[in-house]
């Protein structure tokens, strides 16, 4: 049976307000006990957002949730107890705070530029979802794609570079112990160039 945790608020080993990994793993016999045998775990990266889905650094646990010692503590002893642990794959967008946008902004002939989704124009498309809420976003005279808000810059999944990128980060957090990763925002991960994910109406 699986099991989400988002991290923050399941339990805190270290009573600072906050969940974090070393709570997790001192709630591992009661997970057992309920018949779970893999743990899902939201976003583990710093991030500017309680959520985590904004990344500034793939490599790296947020602070306020623990270490990379914690998770490698975590996963191996959820696997001595038979358990498995992933974790969230936030791959379609980073945080508009990550430095890889922070370099592929600065310019357009940065080295980083087509790792995001640019253009000259706004074509006013707006999201899928009802909010109508523009996807393309201004800085200084070009637009860059990001469909769930301008925090959160699309990443180009079609730059060899970008997908070189990603592989590394699945390399390294398997080599922390991780057993695996849900994708999110699998629909999204390639953006349409005529707008067909979006509302273009």
């Amino acid at each position: 049976m699986g099991y989400e945790i988002f991290v923050r608020s399941f339990f805190d080993s270290d009573s600072d307000g906050t969940g974090d990994l070393a709570g997790i793993q001192a709630k591992l016999d009661y997970l057992d006990d309920l018949g779970v045998n893999l743990i899902w775990l939201t976003p583990i990266h710093p991030s500017p957002s309680y959520h985590g889905y904004d990344v500034t650094d793939y490599r790296a646990v947020n602070p306020e949730l623990g270490t990379l010692e914690d998770f490698r503590s975590l996963a191996a002893a959820a696997r001595r107890r038979g358990m498995r642990v992933i974790l969230d794959l936030v791959v379609n967008h980073t945080s508009s705070r990550h430095p890889w946008f922070v370099a592929s902004a600065s310019s357009p002939v940065n080295d980083q530029r087509d790792w995001y989704v640019w253009r000259q124009d706004d074509p006013g498309w707006k999201q899928p979802w009802g909010h109508r809420s523009p996807v393309w976003h201004r800085r200084k005279s070009f637009y860059y794609y990001g469909i769930f808000w301008e925090g959160m810059p699309d990443l180009n999944l079609e730059n060899p570079a970008v997908l070189k990128e990603v592989s590394g980060i699945i390399a390294f957090w398997l080599k922390q112990g991780a057993s695996g990763f849900r994708l999110d925002a699998a629909r999204h991960l390639v953006e349409e160039p005529d707008g067909a994910l979006c509302d273009t109406a």
